[in-house]
């Protein structure tokens, strides 16, 4: 018997990760229906385990990718470190700067309760003690 080469596709692992991503954030937005009074079953299903499953499958892929990527090039610790900065880190950061001055200039009103109440909380990055 033939053995078949298992290994998925760049193209593959990058469209499940966009579809987690949406998967995530259409929990968020579940949740956020179900609270203001829209119960269906989609609702229902999407805001109990959609973003669980999809942030799960998400590491998991990501993980897939760096054991791959890791087997075709070994990096050293620091270069694998300054390589995950450049790609997570500063995006991340530059995010959070963007959403606090959105949060400031447009004065909360973008944020739904309970979280348009409070002010930005600096030194945590977040716009609420129950953000986190």
């Amino acid at each position: 018997m033939e053995h078949k080469d298992l290994r998925l596709s760049k193209s593959l692992t990058d469209f499940l990760k966009l579809s987690c991503a949406i998967l995530v954030l259409s929990h968020h937005y579940a949740k956020y229906l179900f609270h203001n009074g829209v119960d269906n079953i989609l609702v229902r299903i999407l805001s109990t385990h959609g973003g669980f499953i999809g942030v799960a499958v998400f590491f998991f892929i990501s993980g897939y990718g760096l054991m791959e990527s890791e087997k075709r090039k070994h990096l050293s610790g620091s270069s694998f470190i300054s390589k995950r900065i450049s790609k997570v880190y500063i995006p991340a950061v530059l995010v959070s700067i963007i959403w606090i001055v959105c949060c400031n200039v447009l004065d909360y009103s973008i944020l739904p309760p309970p979280f348009n109440e409070r002010r930005v909380d600096l030194l945590s990055l977040s716009c609420s003690d129950r953000f986190w």
